[in-house]
């Protein structure tokens, strides 16, 4: 059976990204993602097997934790097409984008395919189909947050169950950084 999983930096819960767009949910324009789900996309794989998550496990990192903070607000992929609302990175991207590319390198060497170009951001909402997206851009792209700071102390096999009501998120393994 497939296993549908992605490699990932987990984020503990902010809460006050959560909060803060609990007034553009209750517009039936966005729905938020659940902060216990916060994370950084390292590399999506799709639909992998058992055997390849555990080929996987042997992936070496020779990076050491890192901090990162979090706070300025961006849109994917445009202000006039905005399907994600995000946190950006305000320090410590250079360590994510390092872990990224050791990793890529790895996993071409197996004969997985790299992926498009790496943004390191935090996804809190996805704008639904078929509403304009500019003016809820316009207005993410204006909210201010104070800078959050967090440890990267692992990278982490996600994988994902996609429901009705949302993703599932079970973690397989993770691999320390040193």
């Amino acid at each position: 059976m497939p296993h549908r999983c992605f490699l990932a930096i987990r984020l503990p819960v902010i809460e006050d990204y959560f909060n803060r767009l609990e007034d553009y949910e209750q517009d039936g324009k966005i729905k938020r993602v659940d902060p216990d789900l916060y994370h950084f996309t390292l590399h999506f794989f799709g639909n992998i097997s058992s055997e390849q998550i555990e080929e996987l496990r042997h992936l070496e990192l020779t990076y050491q934790k890192f901090n990162m903070s979090l706070g300025n607000t961006g849109v994917i992929p445009n202000l006039n097409r905005a399907r994600v609302l995000y946190i950006d990175v305000i320090e410590g991207r250079n360590h994510a984008e390092s872990i990224h590319t050791q990793l890529i390198n790895q996993l071409v060497e197996k004969g997985y395919s790299s992926e498009r170009k790496f943004l390191p951001h935090l996804t809190v909402a996805r704008i639904k189909k078929g509403t304009s997206p500019r003016q809820i851009a316009e207005r993410w792209l204006n909210e201010r947050f104070e800078k959050i700071e967090v440890t990267v102390e692992e990278i982490v096999l996600v994988e994902s169950l996609l429901t009705p009501n949302g993703p599932i998120y079970k973690d397989r393994w993770a691999i320390p950084l040193l």
